[in-house]
């Protein structure tokens, strides 16, 4: 039988109407009253017990009764549904130690809705899960079987849930679970992985296929153990990962601090779409896990590097605001920025570094006295890389991870462009003002007619096609709805009321819709601007 809790208010106007039309006591003078539901303020029944809170003088009550609970065998699942808070579901939980194939627990809030979906990453299934019922109910049946606490159930399919109430009233529920769509990559590291030293003799695969042994490091100044940090793969021999051109080098990038989780992608699509820029890094989404730990939705990235299907031929260098231990660098006479060596190595007094500081010692000579600097640089690139970097408006676009290719032929070309997860709007940045002012080059280059009559002709090229941007963003949405899912139950990116897919659809939703008004508001200010 159930043990009964009651706990009396203060005599008040009820609040909420109980399920069951009246409730029998018997009074200290020994009257038997049936008191309306209204008396009732809220009763919250589990198998266990029923909890009652109710708004009537506990001087004046002896004893206090419900109505028989039904016998199991007289349930009726076919009846039809009738929501009452005695067949209510608040919750369904998979907890990560009930569930040792989740990377972490997953709760489904079931307040007002009927079709409840969890999403889950591809590192795990859930066909024979153990779940946990928060809810007010005699019975609950899952698919027609009744349900006891750590039954297991199958979820490959969309489940039946029915709650029974204490008079045999159903109500239905739905429960699906959706699987991530990203292949699986899983790294493990014999040793401490830093951004000091390579991990070496650690092992890759994507989904089943076994990659072999490679070496493994963090990526960044910032890295620190229990972030969400990039990383780089180096294979000893050239490999084709997921139909990308073969190479040994790879990297990780992590989307940190984008909740939209496509800002990235975004702009390695938007610089591949404009031919001034001889190569964008090609990329796929992956779920990443690392020894074991499940790390969430990562870009699968290819490295820049000199090489056939990357760049081919010359050098790779980088506009910094600082380098590294190690790293061969030189700072520009005039403008004074910090160029870093990339690839290939050129060693501190090589031929490289000595050819590469003179092209852009030359180059600057000219650009700061009106010279004729044409034959020197590849203007197309720098219109391309200019605009694509303004019109995203990541504010560290020039300073830092500013790549360029002195090639073989000794002329500078810009790009490729850098993951750019900070921008399309990013952290509220307004979609109005230039960020050129950090780059002294494209300071002096907007006041030449050539850059300038250029530049406008490719503006309006891509304005044309603001509408195909905006309908992309629309078309990645509900893929990124289930990497951000997955990603939040991680690393928390997404400003939801709570862990529930609808309630981050409505976090998701507004970060897209914000990006899309950002990026058409950006595009319309230029357009002011630039005509």
């Amino acid at each position: 039988m159930k043990k009964v809790v009651i706990l009396f208010l203060p005599w008040m106007v009820a609040s909420s109407l109980m399920a069951q039309e009246s409730v029998q006591m018997q009074m200290t003078n020994g009257e038997n009253v049936l008191l309306p539901g209204y008396a009732v303020d809220t009763m919250v029944s589990s198998p266990q017990e029923h909890r009652v809170q109710m708004s009537y003088p506990k001087s004046e009550i002896s004893t206090f009764s419900f109505s028989p609970k039904i016998e199991e065998s007289a349930v009726n699942l076919d009846k039809a549904d009738l929501h009452q808070s005695d067949n209510l579901l608040r919750s369904v939980s998979f907890l990560k130690k009930d569930n040792g194939a989740l990377p972490y627990d997953i709760v489904v809030d079931a307040i007002d809705k009927k079709n409840l979906k969890l999403v889950i990453p591809s590192v795990a299934s859930l066909s024979s899960a153990i779940p946990s019922f928060d809810a007010s109910a005699s019975y609950i049946y899952v698919n027609g079987k009744k349900w006891s606490e750590g039954d297991k159930i199958d979820l490959s399919k969309v489940a039946d849930v029915k709650l029974v109430a204490f008079n045999g009233d159903v109500h239905s529920y739905t429960l699906q679970v959706v699987t991530s769509k990203n292949p699986l990559l899983t790294v493990k590291a014999k040793e401490e992985v830093t951004s000091q030293s390579w991990a070496k003799e650690s092992s890759m695969k994507i989904g089943t296929t076994d990659l072999g042994t490679m070496s493994f490091k963090g990526k960044g100044k910032h890295f620190a153990s229990g972030l969400k940090n990039n990383y780089r793969i180096k294979f000893d021999s050239k490999k084709s990962l997921l139909e990308m051109t073969k190479n040994k080098r790879w990297e990780l990038v992590s989307l940190d601090g984008d909740p939209s989780l496509m800002r990235a992608a975004l702009a390695y699509e938007f610089a591949s779409s404009l031919s001034g820029l001889a190569w964008t890094p090609n990329y796929r989404k992956v779920d990443f896990l690392l020894n074991d730990t499940y790390m969430g939705p990562y870009l699968l990235v290819e490295q820049v590097r000199v090489c056939k299907g990357r760049l081919e031929g010359g050098y790779f260098v980088s506009i910094q605001d600082s380098y590294d231990e190690g790293e061969d660098f030189f700072f520009a006479k005039i403008s004074n920025m910090l160029f870093v060596m990339k690839d290939p190595e050129t060693g501190s007094r090589g031929a490289g570094l000595i050819r590469v500081q003179d092209k852009v010692n030359d180059f600057e000579k000219l650009l700061y006295s009106n010279g004729d600097y044409s034959a020197m640089i590849d203007m197309q690139s720098f219109v391309d890389f200019y605009l694509i970097n303004e019109i995203m408006k990541d504010e560290d676009a020039f300073a830092t991870d500013c790549h360029l290719n002195v090639r073989e032929d000794g002329v500078i070309a810009m790009g490729p462009v850098s993951c750019m997860n900070k921008s399309f709007g990013f952290a509220g940045v307004s979609p109005e003002g230039f960020v050129r002012d950090r780059s002294p080059w494209f300071v002096e280059l907007c006041k030449s007619p050539s850059f300038e009559s250029l530049m406008k002709k490719r503006f309006a090229e891509i304005y044309a096609k603001k509408g195909d941007w905006l309908d992309k963003i629309d078309e990645w949405f509900e893929e990124g709805l289930l990497q951000a899912a997955t990603n939040t139950g991680v690393w928390s990116t997404l400003d939801a009321k709570s862990d529930d897919l609808s309630d981050q659809e409505d976090a998701y939703r507004l970060e897209v819709s914000n990006m899309k008004t950002w990026l058409e508001k950006r595009l319309e200010w230029m357009k002011s601007e630039i005509e």
